[in-house]
């Protein structure tokens, strides 16, 4: 599901709203082409903002390099990710079919860019981030880096994870 800005735009990315009782993006088997995602972002040189996702789910499993992302590798900010779920599950890798690149599952608002990095938002009852996941607002450019809220009611579980 993409909703994203590529080189060429001058305006910003769109809104991707998802709600059901159980969300899960599987990457399995590695001989797909592009792992499974949910992206909101702006590519290179491009001059609008990321834009927002936003999850109201049951369960939310990210699994085997799957990944939600709002960043930005232009010049606007990095957008807003939104997480409201009972359980959400982070886990395992994907290796890239064309590039041999192997990618943990994550949920990213990072900046590459001169804009700022974005926020990313978790509600959940318990969180769950095992081997090779990762949430990450980070800057690797010019730009500030964003904002990670995560509350959870029940517990958040961090084992072998970025």
């Amino acid at each position: 599901i993409q909703a994203s800005t590529d080189w060429t735009s001058g305006g910003s990315a769109g809104r991707v709203i998802l709600s059901t009782d159980t969300l899960t993006l599987d990457s399995e088997p590695d001989t797909q082409l592009f792992p499974a995602f949910v992206n909101a972002g702006s590519y290179e040189q491009s001059l609008g903002d990321a834009g927002s996702i936003e999850i109201n789910a049951g369960s939310l499993n990210l699994l085997n390099g799957s990944w939600l992302s709002a960043m930005s590798d232009g010049n606007g900010d990095a957008g807003t990710i939104s997480i409201r779920a009972d359980t959400v599950l982070l886990e395992g890798t994907h290796e890239r079919v064309l590039t041999g690149k192997v990618e943990g599952s994550f949920i990213d608002a990072n900046t590459t860019g001169a804009g700022g990095g974005g926020t990313i938002d978790i509600k959940a009852g318990s969180v769950d981030i095992r081997t090779d996941g990762h949430i990450t607002a980070g800057s690797w450019g010019p730009g500030d880096a964003g904002t990670i809220r995560l509350e959870a009611t029940d517990s958040v579980s961090i084992s072998s994870a970025t």
